[in-house]
Parts: structure tokens; C-alpha cells; sequence
């Protein structure tokens, strides 16, 4: 048997831990196979020979036997993704080496009252989200959220993080605390 290998990174190069690798047939769209990438990010999928596109799941929802459950990355990704469309066109036709770029950013930012007063405890949610590339080609899109409990929370200087994939044109809604 023939097989795909790599490593999923994020922009700077370090490899992502507990992402589902899934590569799907290209004529027919069906899934061939797929792996959960380990400690170092890296990938083993055994395929036939054939030519293929490759879709990335992360977030809270993989599960891995490996760690016994729902595992939690080596960086920080959004609560659940999926990037469509990953790569596409990749022919298999001998073992196969493909490194896959995670296009995963950080969106930071501080929640004040109006006079400028930090404040602490808003929930930062960002809902689902297809994001589209410019040309609206649907060749590569990505899914998205972060809007599960626990919710991303500004802290007791109003600063928040949240991660998302890079794209446009994301919303947040803001929850103010109680009391």
C-alpha cells in the first residue's frame, strides 16, 4: 500500500497536534481515509493510488484514541473548524510527502465602558462562519466558531484572544457581564 504523509503547521511553522487529516476521492467527493496528527503535527494516510483534495478538522470535536477523547491542540485553534479544500489536486501514485499550512490567527483586543474603563468578564463569541476566499471561487473555504461554553472571556484588564482562521469579514458578539 501507498500512503500520503506530512505535517499540518500553523504559519510560524510549528506543527499542530490533534487535527483530523481526511483526504477525499476528487472525482467522487468519498472519503478515502484519514489520520489524527500526533505531538508534531505529522500525518500518515495509506491510499490507493489516485488523485486527491485534502480537508482539515480541528477543535473541541476530535476525537483521538490516542489520548482517550476530546484533546485539545499544542496551539490555540478556534473551538471547531473545518478548512475545506485544504489541498486540492494532490495524485498519489507513490508513497507521497505534502506539508499543509493551518492558516490559524489571533485577534486581540481590550473591552472598556465608555468612559475607557477596562471590563472584565464579557463573553466574546463569534458565531458560525463560512469564509469565502476573494474570488469566491468555493475552491477553499473555512467553517468556524467560537461561540461554545466556556466562552471566550476578557480578563480583569478588558484584554481578550480569540483564534480564528484567516479570512474576512468574521463578526463577534459581545456579552456584556451580568450584574
Amino acid at each position: 500500500a501507498i500512503g500520503l504523509t506530512g505535517r499540518v503547521e500553523n504559519l510560524s511553522g510549528v506543527g499542530v497536534s490533534n487535527i483530523k487529516v481526511v483526504a477525499q476521492d476528487l472525482a467522487s467527493g468519498i472519503e478515502a481515509g484519514d489520520s489524527i496528527t500526533d505531538a508534531n503535527g505529522n500525518y500518515s494516510i495509506p491510499l490507493a493510488s489516485g488523485t486527491y483534495k485534502i480537508m482539515l478538522i480541528g477543535g473541541y470535536l476530535i476525537w483521538d484514541n490516542g489520548c482517550g477523547g476530546y484533546c485539545a491542540s499544542n496551539v490555540n485553534t478556534p473551538q471547531y473548524f473545518v478548512y475545506y479544500n485544504a489541498v486540492t489536486n494532490i495524485s498519489v501514485e507513490s508513497n507521497t510527502t505534502r506539508n499543509i499550512t493551518l492558516p490559524l490567527v489571533t485577534l486581540t483586543g481590550k473591552t472598556t465602558d465608555s468612559n475607557g474603563v477596562p471590563v472584565s468578564g464579557v463573553a466574546i463569541r463569534q458565531p458560525n462562519k463560512y469564509t469565502y476566499p476573494i474570488d469566491f471561487s468555493y475552491d477553499s473555504y473555512y467553517y468556524a466558531l467560537n461561540e461554545w461554553n466556556p466562552y471566550i472571556v476578557s480578563n480583569e484588564y478588558g484584554d481578550y484572544s480569540i483564534t480564528l482562521l484567516a479570512g474576512t469579514d468574521y463578526s463577534l458578539t459581545i456579552m456584556p457581564p451580568t450584574g
